[in-house]
């Protein structure tokens, strides 16, 4: 079943995971300005509607291809002037959720690489005993999960300067996300807590 609403989300996990993703170790020195240069057009990428419509269009097909399908058109004629509607609750509820989801994620990749129960990964969040790396892998789970729902709310959010390559987060943009992850995981370890019945 084709959802048309929810290629905007996959285009921002894709630019979030492209743009978090750890750097290759090469034994060549590093071009001064290299980086910044990429990063520079990784947020331009991120903040072009027209690079959003094309990369979606062009994941839509890609996914029918690897399912042996053909592609449909990526929008129908009835689809390029309808409009979906839905309750300020529910957009209330999907626009906080995005921290719960990056949390929940972070602490399943945590809990595989270090073999830790995810309660244990949870308290560690809580108490403040994480690594300064393993924050910043959640606070990009964060900052993913947070893009994926803004053209959702508007494909022109993308334009706005906080809609930016994850690398390229201004400190404060930063400790949000730091404080969401708080938040989203003391409520989440009272609730596994509640319902885990090893414990």
């Amino acid at each position: 079943m084709r959802h048309p609403v929810m290629y905007p989300m996959l285009v921002s996990i894709l630019l979030c995971c492209l743009s978090c993703a750890p750097a290759q170790q090469s034994d060549a020195p590093p071009v001064a300005g290299e980086r910044e240069a990429q990063l520079k057009t990784l947020h331009s990428l991120l903040q072009s509607e027209k690079f959003a419509v094309e990369i979606a269009t062009w994941l839509d097909a890609a996914y029918y291809t690897s399912q042996g399908q053909p592609a449909p058109p990526f929008l129908t004629a009835e689809e390029e002037k309808a409009t979906v509607t839905r309750s300020v609750r529910d957009e209330k509820i999907a626009t906080n959720l995005a921290a719960f989801y990056a949390v929940e994620s972070g602490i399943g990749a945590l809990s595989e690489r270090t073999g830790e129960t995810p309660i244990a990964v949870l308290e560690s969040i809580v108490a403040g005993r994480r690594s300064k790396e393993d924050m910043l892998l959640l606070a990009r789970f964060a900052n993913a999960t947070w893009k994926a729902g803004q053209p959702f709310r508007g494909l022109d959010r993308i334009t706005r300067d906080t809609f930016r390559p994850a690398a390229l987060l201004i400190p404060e943009e930063l400790e949000k996300d730091f404080d969401r992850i708080n938040e989203a995981s003391v409520k989440l370890l009272e609730a596994m807590k509640l319902t885990d019945g090893s414990k």
